[in-house]
C-alpha cells in the first residue's frame, strides 16, 4: 500500500468510527459486539437479553447508516486497496458527511 492509500483508508476508518460513535447506544453496542468483538447474533442476543431478531434489526440499521456515508466519491480515482475495504458502489455523500462531521468536531 502506498502512503496515499494508507491515508485514505485511515480517513475512511475515522469516518466509520465517527458514524458508529453517533449511533443510538444499543445499536452502537450491538454493532461493536458484532464487528469488533466478533460475537454472533445469537451470542449478542444472549449477552444482552434480547431476541436474535432485535439484534439483526439493529445490525441492519447500523450497516444502513454506514452505507449512507460516501457521497460524490469518484470511484475510479480510488485505490484498489480502498475498494477492497468497502463496497464503494453503495457509498453516497462521503465528502459532504465527512466535512460536516469534521466541522462538528472542531
Amino acid at each position: 500500500d502506498s502512503p496515499d492509500e494508507d491515508l485514505i483508508a485511515k480517513d475512511l476508518q475515522l469516518l466509520i468510527d465517527m458514524v458508529v460513535a453517533n449511533m443510538p447506544p444499543q445499536r452502537k453496542l450491538i454493532y461493536q459486539l458484532s464487528r469488533e468483538a466478533g460475537l454472533s447474533n445469537a451470542e449478542i442476543a444472549e449477552k444482552l437479553d434480547l431476541s436474535k431478531k432485535t439484534v439483526e434489526n439493529h445490525l441492519n440499521l447500523a450497516l444502513k447508516e454506514l452505507r449512507k456515508i460516501g457521497g460524490d466519491l469518484k470511484l475510479i480515482s480510488l485505490p484498489v486497496s480502498v475498494k477492497k475495504i468497502f463496497d464503494l458502489t453503495r457509498l453516497t455523500k462521503f465528502f459532504s458527511i465527512y466535512n460536516n462531521l469534521q466541522d462538528a468536531m472542531k
